[in-house]
């Protein structure tokens, strides 16, 4: 009878062994399903932002290129600005110079001509003077390219 008291006890033992691997079975397999929740959440907050990433390094390289483009035109601009400004200074220490001088002259096609007299009698315009012939550009033109005696090459 010993035997059979052992084999009982052992049983029992086994069925409470059974029981608590039983319930630490339940508790794996609840966080196994959390785990793979958390990981299903992970890789899908991965694909978002990585698509994120794309979004913005696509971004980058399209604001990098227009950097880039309005860096040029800045530049160029910059020496377009310079080349007027030189070219305005020059103008501006002839006109100096002129006045120094008392002489009057106009530049037409980056020529420099003379201006002799202080008003003129132009066929079809009537009497110009002085100060309308200085800011009328088109005139000057047209009045070099006559020869008019009054603009002398300088």
């Amino acid at each position: 009878m010993d035997t059979l008291e052992t084999l009982k006890e052992t049983v029992s033992q086994l069925k409470a062994e059974n029981k608590a691997l039983k319930e630490e079975k339940n508790t794996v397999e609840k966080k196994a399903e959390t785990l793979t929740k958390s990981n299903e959440k992970l890789n899908s907050d991965k694909t978002e932002l990585t698509s994120k990433m794309d979004a913005l390094k696509s971004e980058h390289e399209t604001l990098n290129t227009k950097h880039l483009e309005l860096e040029t035109k800045h530049n160029e601009f910059v020496q377009q600005s310079t080349q007027e400004v030189e070219r305005l200074s020059q103008e501006l220490n002839s006109a100096k110079l002129d006045a120094e001088s008392s002489i009057v002259t106009i530049t037409v096609d980056g020529k420099k001509y003379q201006v002799i007299g202080k008003s003129f009698n132009i066929q079809d315009r009537g009497v110009i003077d002085l100060a309308n012939l200085r800011n009328d550009k088109a005139l000057q033109k047209e009045l070099v390219n006559l020869g008019v005696g009054f603009l002398i090459p300088v």
